[in-house]
C-alpha cells in the first residue's frame, strides 16, 4: 500500500511519465486474470473474462497493466 500511495504522489507531482502507445486492454487483462488465477482457484473462486477480440486504446502498457492487476486483486 505505501508503494501504492507513493506511485500516486509520483504521478501528482508529474515526476513519472507516461508512455502512450496502442495496448490491447483485453490482452492487459486477460495476463491479469490468469496471474490470480492459482490463488483464485486455491480458494474455491472462478475467474474469467469474457472479450471478443483485441480491445485496443493508447496509453502506458507499464501502468496499464499495474491497474489491472489492482483491480482483480
Amino acid at each position: 500500500m505505501v508503494d501504492q500511495l507513493l506511485t500516486l504522489a509520483r504521478l501528482d507531482s508529474g515526476k513519472t511519465e507516461l508512455g502512450a502507445e496502442p495496448v490491447n486492454v483485453a490482452g492487459v487483462a486477460a495476463e491479469a486474470l490468469e496471474a490470480i488465477r492459482p490463488a483464485a482457484e486455491h480458494g474455491g473462486v472462478s475467474v474469467s473474462l469474457e472479450a471478443k477480440g483485441a480491445a485496443w486504446s493508447l496509453g502506458d502498457p507499464k501502468w496499464l497493466s499495474q491497474i489491472a492487476d489492482n483491480l482483480v486483486a
